[in-house]
């Protein structure tokens, strides 16, 4: 099954719009790269977080596949890679944060 409308969405107007803030720096420490997301358009950075991600699934020609062509499985871990390495450089993802906000609540714990 190949990714989804609304998981596309996701992916651009929650995980790649909300790296774009102002002075936000992504580190990459195992190749020895930074740089400022707000720098750069969402599809320049779509693009160079696809040939970071070293497991990124890639054609026969070793380049980055389309979002279009992988699947849900393969998509997510692609955005799991993206939250460990906005996390890595200092931020966390308010759609995380709000998850766990939701999950102390439920389960009694925080108030």
């Amino acid at each position: 099954m190949k990714i989804s409308i609304s998981f596309n969405r996701f992916i651009f107007g929650a995980v790649l719009e909300e790296l774009r803030q102002p002075n936000m720096v992504l580190t990459f420490q195992e190749v020895g790269f930074k740089f400022r997301t707000s720098q750069i358009s969402k599809e320049s950075m779509r693009n160079l977080l696809k040939y970071l991600d070293l497991d990124y699934p890639r054609d026969d020609r070793n380049e980055p596949l389309s979002y279009t062509k992988l699947t849900s499985r393969e998509m997510s871990d692609h955005v799991k890679w993206i939250e460990l390495k906005a996390m890595e450089s200092g931020h966390e993802m308010r759609h995380i944060a709000e998850q766990w906000e939701r999950l102390l609540n439920q389960s009694g714990i925080y108030k």
